[in-house]
């Protein structure tokens, strides 16, 4: 669990300067979205990670099953989305949503090959 909530502040603190831009009094706090984020980010991850291993023992490439996973926690991510669009706009959340999810990618598929290899 804190290593997922670590994940999504690490990537929100990260995307920053490139979400926020240049800071103005009206841009959200970023603290305060990483409160209103953590549940929904914990959700799509959750999800993700039951999908994968309920294919774990399969023999589909880590890469596929881990994007299956993600195809299909896709109202998670919206949610995720949703939430990240209330505060920081459209574009930037698609942005910052595409990171999460490339993250969350990568690291599932370290976690396939890792529970494989055992």
């Amino acid at each position: 669990m804190k290593q997922r909530s670590a994940v999504l502040a690490l990537l929100l603190l990260a995307a920053a300067p490139v979400v926020l831009g240049s800071a103005r009094a009206d841009e959200p706090d970023l603290a305060a979205l990483l409160d209103d984020a953590k549940p929904a980010g914990d959700r799509w991850e959750r999800c993700a990670a039951a999908l994968v291993k309920a294919e774990l023992r399969g023999r589909q490439p880590p890469a596929e099953v881990a994007e299956r996973a993600l195809a299909g926690c896709r109202r998670e991510e919206a949610a995720l989305k949703a939430v990240l669009r209330k505060e920081i706009g459209g574009s930037r959340a698609e942005s910052v949503t595409a990171l999460v999810r490339d993250i969350y990618r990568t690291n599932l598929i370290r976690v396939i090959v890792a529970l494989r290899s055992r």
